[in-house]
This record gives C-alpha cells, structure tokens and sequence, in this order.
C-alpha cells in the first residue's frame, strides 16, 4: 500500500501534528509501507528533521493566498501525481482549510479509500475560535466530508464523543500518538543538561514546551508564578516553544515585566532535537495548562523522560491522576496555583517516584511501534474490506 498523508503544514513550528505524522510515517515505513507528506508552506525556508533524519518523502506547495486557508492551486495535482492505481489511501490531517477540502476532492474522483485525522479540531474550545467562519464552513462543506469518511482517525476516547456529538457517525479509529522512545534512555546528565542550556545549577525548574499560543494557556502559569515566585525562590519557569501568536507572546512579556518576575522567567525559544532532549533533562517538574488537547505529545513525551506532569482535564490523560504520575486537574487560575504549590512543596524522592510511574506507562502503551502497527491494520481494512480491528468505532 501507499499512504498519502495531506497536511496544512510541516514545518517544526507548526506544533505537535509536525512530529506526530513523520513520527507515524517513520515506523510504517518500517512495517513495509510507502508513505509520502504533501503540505502547503507557511513560512520561508521550512524545516522538520524527523523527515530530513528519516528520508520521508515531502513535497511542498506555495501558498498563495492567506495562512489561515493554506490555499496552493499545484495541491491537487500534485497529489494526483502521486497515485499509484490500485494502492493509494489517502489520509488527512486537521479540518478548516484547503489541503484536506482538496485531498477529500481526489478522494472522490479516484474513487480512493480516505481516512481523516481530526488532530483536536472538533472539541468545543477549538470550534469556538473563529467561530461564524467554522460554522459557515461546517454546513457548506465540512460536515459532509467527515460523513462520508472511510474512516475517522480520533486519539482519545474523548475526542470520539467529540466527534459523535455533531452528527457524525463514520467509523472512527481510536488510535494515540505515540513517543520515540529510543530519545529518552539516555538522558544527559541534569548538571549538563542545565549548562547546555544556560540554566542555574542552583535552580529547581518548570518546564513549559509548547506553542506559545492562547490554546496551550501559558498565560495562566504566568499569572500563578507571579503570586508564587517570592515563596519558591529556589524555582525558575522555563518556556520552550515557538511563538504561535505574536501579540499573545508580547502580552506575556508585559506581565512578566510588570510583575517584576523576568529574573525566575526565561524563554529559551525553538529548540533543536539535541537541546529539547536537555530541557527534559535539565527539568524537575513539567506543565501544560491547556484549554484543549487530543492527546498533548509534550505530555507524553515528558512522561517518557520521568518528569511529573501538572496538565489539565482539557487533556485526555487521566491517567496521571489514577495511576499517580503527577496532577490532571480543572483549568482555573486558582486551582492551578494551588496545585503548582503542592507540587514544588513535594519532596523530591516523591515527585522522582511520580515520574518513574509515568516513564513506565509511556513504554507500555504509547510508543510507536504500537501506534503505528494500529494504523496499519486499520489501513488493511480500509483497503481489503475485511472485518474492521479493535481500535475501530462502527457507531
């Protein structure tokens, strides 16, 4: 078989969907599987070194429009160059734009099998932003190409219901993202971790990486900080990520100034492979006070380098709360500080023993040879027609 993954965008800024599909593209490739990315380019010279690493075929279209309907009118055909007859499923990535409205179109005209990637853009905080627009677009095309999917790809139980509470009643494949696991068995060590990224020895750190952007509600750890900053002067709060939204970002740096807390705050930017491996090192607790997530691959990923993790219920990891890896609690400012308080307030050898809990469910259940395996029976269904696997929702 041949996978044609079609994407809005792939650039490493682009934000966790950047690592999970060449992640997902690497290991099915493995299982024997021609994979190959098309996307439209936002941004000027764009990178991504896990297809760079892994030889994965990109291939990449200007656009030409605006950066919000990543409109390319070389998409179409190039993904049609790209068909080999009898072997080709199509699968998407993410709604509201012109890539998957595209992709879906060949779909139709070859009469190919076409599995859709919801990637989060269906739970309420996310159909809330830019709203009337989503709405309009919902009832002239959107809905119907996610009714008339082969199948729907859904990463958690929860963004199933997501999707089942608007009608839509394809057949849906409950699979996660997953961890390179092989990045986290050997860590460097802390003191060199902190050094490679010129953090005080002296220093207990929180680690946020993610997109800096209103979704990942980076501005509710900064507002806590600053009432606890006094308090736990041997903590520093550390922002990894690339800027998501400009004026959000310069907010941010505004009440930072202004709360007088620029000392304990620090923005170390978009980081190479190398050096985002030495902030998981060099932290002592990791944080992502989400609105919304399908699955939170930072969160995954800091539980794989045995860090406890404060997130939210807009997360689908529960399992931090029940098997005892760190704190899923509600999103609200006040809840957040008090749980960021017990948690620098716990002993280390507590907070050591949280994070090897969650090191052990994330190489039980989430890496990617698993993942990807899952994928490929769902894809064998699609293209066989034989009795659908576990992990699909018939409705």
């Amino acid at each position: 078989m041949k996978i044609i993954h079609v994407i809005e965008n792939i650039d490493e800024r682009y934000g966790g969907p950047a690592k999970s599909v060449p992640f997902l593209c690497k290991y099915l490739m493995k299982l024997g599987l021609e994979t190959e990315i098309h996307s439209v380019s936002r941004y000027n010279n764009e990178n991504n070194s896990i297809i760079e690493a892994n030889n994965i075929s990109w291939f990449k279209y200007k656009n030409t429009i605006s950066n919000k309907l990543r409109y390319s009118p070389d998409l179409k055909a190039g993904i049609v160059n790209s068909i080999v007859p009898g072997k080709t499923i199509i699968h998407t990535h993410n709604q509201w734009n012109f890539p998957p409205f595209c992709a879906n179109a060949v779909h139709r005209n070859f009469q190919l099998p076409i599995i859709c990637s919801i990637r989060g853009s269906l739970y309420p905080w996310s159909l809330a932003q830019r709203k009337w627009i989503k709405k309009i677009f919902w009832f002239l095309f959107q809905k119907k190409i996610l009714k008339n999917a082969n199948c729907l790809h859904v990463t958690a139980r929860d963004e199933l219901e997501a999707v089942r509470s608007l009608g839509i009643k394809a057949p849906a494949a409950i699979i996660p993202n997953g961890v390179e696991s092989i990045e986290f068995e050997n860590l460097p060590e802390k003191k060199a971790a902190k050094h490679a990224l010129n953090l005080l020895q002296n220093k207990k750190h929180i680690l946020f990486m993610s997109r800096i952007h209103p979704k990942k509600g980076l501005d509710i750890l900064i507002k806590c900080w600053a009432k606890l900053a006094v308090e736990f002067k041997n903590w520093q709060i550390v922002i990894a990520g690339p800027v998501g939204d400009k004026s959000y970002c310069n907010l941010l740096l505004e009440t930072i100034k202004k709360e007088k807390i620029e000392e304990s705050v620090h923005f170390i930017g978009m980081l190479d492979q190398k050096k985002r491996i030495s902030a998981y090192a060099a932290a002592d607790l990791f944080v992502l006070p989400s609105h919304s997530e399908n699955f939170g691959i930072v969160i995954a990923e800091a539980l794989a380098a045995g860090l406890p993790v404060i997130t939210t219920r807009n997360t689908p990891w529960q399992d931090i709360e029940k098997k005892d890896y760190g704190w899923w609690i509600d999103l609200s400012s006040e809840k957040f500080e008090s749980t960021l308080k017990s948690a620098m307030s716990t002993s280390k050898t507590i907070l050591h023993q949280k994070g090897e809990n969650g090191k052990k469910l994330v190489n039980d259940k989430y890496i990617w040879e698993i993942q990807a395996a899952k994928m490929n029976e769902v894809y064998k269904w699609l293209f066989h027609g034989n009795k659908p696997p576990g992990s699909v929702d018939l409705f």
